[in-house]
């Protein structure tokens, strides 16, 4: 906060640096990226030396790469049958083309956050976007084909499904298929010579999409917010349907397809929105977008009956789909504040064009307000504090007993264990986690925190995730699963961001998961496409979205092609954890019937209408909070003075130093008392304190001995969870078992 803090904590850094032996180096990669396999890119890896096959046609076949039927040649419905060739023998592999010309400079990307990305040699040194467009283009291949659109055109791109209970086209795998070409669409620059291809692909998956609401004839429980120019089609489509799309095979939306496929279509139109001339399509998607922005808040949420979030409004849980759940039965990796905050922000913007009315995003906001507050407590509440896991599946604490017992992992679907650590529940690691990479938010940050460290210890000890809470169960070989390792991974980029410092042991965790991932190919829908969607956010070409998604709700300018990128933020605290203006308060200061044990998020504070905005606050003192520290200067006395790294000074050097450390206000009256009684073997706080501030010497004199102490503190020594890990495990029941610090 002060350039001279700055430039003295940097100096010590550097000398810190200096001294400390090496990180621990990270696991190697087992083969190059992309190289061969379903989920590479052949010989070439990520320069791809030809155009893959999804451009010249579409795979008919099931979904897992096994083409026995027939390729079906684009802009016709003529079917060619795939010829049988022997199995030949192994040959070498092929010789890598001419190089083509380099494509022109691009301009520069978005800087990177303060969040961590692979730091392995694959993943640092690729070119720009090149191993996001690799995955997606794979999953283009392997996993799609185009169908007939209801004009008779074969337009319809579709995302086919296998495994568990899905089979055929679901709208999970559709939506993820839309979220990967949206969100690299909208993170390329416009002169990529890849992008006109993936612009086409995005539009025919958008067909797809609407393909599927416009043959959603079964009753959905959507009895009004339409889509389309007259409105006519329910937005939320039916779960499950043939492979040609053709007839609903499971019926009744689910909020997991839909919310990713729409946050597709909307990075599909504001990566768009600039072009000049716009596609020809672009009112069309950004029509349908908004109007599913608005259907899925009405459709797929619920109103509690008594609750109140801090804006007044009921709380407003999301349901299980457009028929049923809600407050009775809930989906943890269901619920993505992130989505719905740039669903609120979208409809914010477009309101104008495509609202209504031109109020209704205003009216609707608190709503969604109700909802992201709602869907964090709901995932605070089923994550267990010792792991930072969470459950398949949950029922709210406030909510209704007609299926399980509140409180408890007590309902479950679609064929996952209620209570495992599973296929479901990983999912939340990311959904949570982009709450973090895009909007700083500081609740989604805290809860990544917690799985982050339980995920570097595993990876440091014997690769099992602990049960404990109400997790009584992990998915066998979590580590060899996509839909596991990946979204897990997003928890490691995130892990520290609060405290600003790096720490070389969440990077070796997270290079190692990424090393895996880096191995791992697409041949089915639910885990390829996680690998995929892990490789777009650990590359941090998802994350560089974060200025065009709050542009929307005002709080950064838009990024355009010739845009300078923004300079990284100062060190500041994490924002509040809704990024809209703050809500009014509830009407009244009591409290609602049935006071919530969820506890509420409170709003932020807004001067008076009229009134002269207030003065800037004093910058916080530079010196440590002894009650902050305690345990920092504890692990320095137990760690650095116990192992010879620090040697205990003279008494009158001591008592300098603490009379220093008075004079520069901390307050030592609190630590020292019954300092005199004290046989503890161990020196006392205030001791530690001193200890470290003697070592440095003339450095020990008023604001410097402070500095030094919160530096040293801080640098050598981990926080005291991140200390005591080394040490502590836990019981079956997620109880912590002490070690000794």
């Amino acid at each position: 906060r002060h350039s001279a803090g700055r430039l003295f904590l940097g100096a010590l850094e550097a000398l810190a640096d200096a001294s400390r032996p090496p990180p621990p180096a990270p696991l190697p990669a087992r083969r190059a990226f992309g190289g061969g396999g379903a989920g590479g890119g052949g010989a070439c890896g990520a320069s791809r030396c030809t155009a893959p096959a999804w451009r010249s046609r579409s795979v008919r076949g099931d979904a897992k790469g096994a083409n026995t039927a027939a390729v079906r040649v684009p802009w016709s419905s003529e079917l060619l049958p795939l010829p049988q060739p022997p199995t030949p023998p192994p040959t070498p592999p092929p010789q890598r083309s001419p190089p083509s010309p380099l494509p022109p400079p691009s301009p520069p990307r978005p800087p990177r956050g303060s969040y961590l990305t692979p730091s392995l040699a694959a993943w640092a040194d690729a070119s720009p976007y090149s191993l996001s467009l690799d995955r997606v283009e794979t999953v283009l291949d392997v996993l799609t084909t185009l169908e007939t659109y209801v004009d008779g055109s074969l337009t319809a791109r579709v995302v086919h499904s296998s495994g568990g209970a899905a089979g055929g086209v679901v709208s999970e795998g559709q939506g993820y298929g839309l979220l990967l070409v949206g969100s690299l669409v909208a993170a390329m620059p416009r002169s990529s010579a890849d992008r006109a291809e993936l612009l086409s692909a995005g539009y025919e998956l958008f067909r797809g999409w609407r393909l599927m609401c416009e043959r959603t004839v079964a009753d959905s429980c959507q009895a009004s917010h339409f889509c389309g120019e007259d409105e006519s089609h329910e937005c939320l489509p039916s779960w499950k349907f043939d492979d040609a799309v053709t007839a609903e095979a499971g019926t009744g939306s689910a909020p997991d397809g839909d919310e990713d496929a729409i946050l597709g279509m909307l990075l599909l139109v504001l990566g768009t929105q600039g072009d000049d001339p716009r596609p020809s399509w672009w009112d069309e998607v950004a029509r349908w977008t908004y109007q599913s922005c608005r259907a899925f808040l009405h459709h797929l949420s619920d109103d509690h009956p008594s609750l109140k979030a801090s804006n007044g409004q009921p709380l407003r849980a999301l349901k299980l789909g457009s028929c049923w759940g809600g407050w009775d039965c809930s989906n943890p990796s269901y619920h993505a504040p992130a989505h719905y905050r740039a669903f609120r922000d979208y409809m914010a913007a477009f309101a104008p064009d495509f609202g209504s009315s031109a109020s209704e995003a205003s009216e609707l906001a608190p709503t969604w307000d109700a909802l992201i507050e709602t869907s964090q407590l709901i995932l605070d509440e089923a994550q267990c504090d010792a792991t930072g896991l969470i459950p398949n599946w949950w029922v709210p604490s406030e909510g209704t007993s007609s299926i399980g017992q509140p409180g408890t992992p007590g309902c479950s679907g679609s064929g996952t264990p209620g209570a495992e650590f599973g296929s479901e529940a990983a999912r939340t690691a990311w959904r949570v986690g982009l709450a973090a990479l895009w909007y700083d938010d500081a609740a989604a940050i805290a809860w990544s925190q917690k799985m982050a460290l339980h995920v570097e210890v595993t990876l440091e000890t014997d690769g099992s995730l602990d049960t404990g809470c109400q997790v009584d169960s992990i998915h066998p070989g979590w580590q060899s699963n996509g839909f596991m390792v990946g979204p897990i991974a997003t928890s490691l980029m995130i892990g520290h961001v609060a405290s600003g410092l790096a720490d070389p042991e969440q990077q070796t965790a997270l290079n190692n998961l990424a090393a895996t991932i880096q191995t791992m190919s697409v041949t089915d829908y639910y885990s390829g496409c996680w690998v995929a969607i892990a490789t777009t956010t650990l590359s941090g070409d998802l994350s560089s979205l974060a200025p065009l998604v709050r542009s929307m709700g005002g709080s950064s300018p838009p990024l355009g092609e010739d845009a300078s990128p923004p300079p990284p933020p100062p060190p500041s605290p994490p924002p509040q954890a809704l990024s809209s203006p703050p809500p009014p308060p509830p009407p009244s200061p009591s409290p609602p019937s049935g006071t919530p044990s969820l506890p509420s998020l409170p709003p932020s504070p807004s001067p008076p209408a009229g009134s002269e905005p207030p003065s800037p606050a004093p910058p916080p003192p530079l010196v440590p909070q002894p009650d902050e520290y305690q345990d920092l200067f504890t692990c320095i006395a137990g760690c650095f003075v116990e192992s010879g790294f620090l040697e205990e000074s003279g008494n009158a050097n001591v008592d300098s130093v603490i009379a220093a450390l008075a004079a520069a206000g901390v307050d030592l009256q609190g630590l020292t008392a019954g300092e005199e009684d004290s046989t503890d073997t161990e020196p006392t706080i205030s001791r530690a304190a001193a200890i470290v501030l003697a070592a440095a010497g003339g450095f020990a004199v008023g604001i410097l001995s402070a500095l030094l102490a919160l530096f040293l503190a801080r640098k050598l020594c981990p926080p005291a969870e991140a200390a005591a890990r080394k040490t502590t495990s836990f019981d079956k029941t997620g109880t912590r078992v002490a070690g000794h610090v």
